[in-house]
């Protein structure tokens, strides 16, 4: 929630702070900023899928473990760092166009990374044992 937050308040900051507006800006250097943020974006699909996805699938990989737990959590604040800079990116290169707009979209698109990188794992129903409670046998008197 906090990422999601300073993505929003970049979007604020877009339309709020006064641009630094430099003249005669080559297209090229939004374009740069566009590649960037877009290739980060990619990296942290491309980690999320090969270095907790697949693994996790693979079974070498066991989130439930502590080990395992503390290995997806940094994995997970890598990809999310990677998605807030596509936000920041497009942050930056507003104040240096002069543009507004350019931040937006960037914003939008660092938002839905986060939602598609956000940790989900299956939820597990815990067995009686584990909640300490006497086992019920079917067929047997009370």
């Amino acid at each position: 929630m906090a990422m999601m937050g300073a993505l929003a308040l970049y979007a604020g900051l877009s339309t709020v702070l006064p641009p630094l507006g430099i003249p005669e800006l080559p297209d090229e250097v939004l374009l740069a900023f566009g590649a960037a943020g877009i290739g980060a974006g990619v990296a942290a699909l491309v980690i999320h899928r090969v270095a907790l996805v697949r693994p996790i699938l693979d079974g070498t990989l066991d989130p439930k473990s502590d080990e395992g737990a503390a290995r997806a959590f940094r994995i997970w604040i890598v990809c999310w760092a990677l998605a807030e800079s596509v936000g920041l990116l497009g942050l930056v290169a507003s104040l240096v166009s002069g543009r507004s707009d350019v931040a937006l979209p960037a914003v939008a698109l660092a938002m839905l990374l986060l939602v598609v990188l956000s940790p989900r794992l299956p939820a597990r129903t815990p067995t009686a044992a584990e909640l300490n409670r006497p086992g019920v046998r079917i067929g047997e008197g009370s």
